[in-house]
């Protein structure tokens, strides 16, 4: 995982406009792909820990 949650954000962000404006490397895309699949990771992980902190 790479940092929290908005710096994740922000670097998709920025790669998503590079890709936008003139494509990416396959490693910018695979770097991309790995970033969004820690995003969504961390926001699975902190709705779970929502979830866990409501039941108790």
């Amino acid at each position: 995982i790479y940092g929290d949650k908005e710096e994740l954000k922000q670097q998709i962000d920025y790669l998503e406009k590079i890709k936008d404006f003139d494509g990416l490397t396959p490693g910018d895309e695979r770097w991309l792909k790995e970033l969004k699949e820690s995003k969504t990771y961390l926001i699975r992980r902190e709705n779970e820990t929502k979830r866990t902190q409501e039941g108790l």
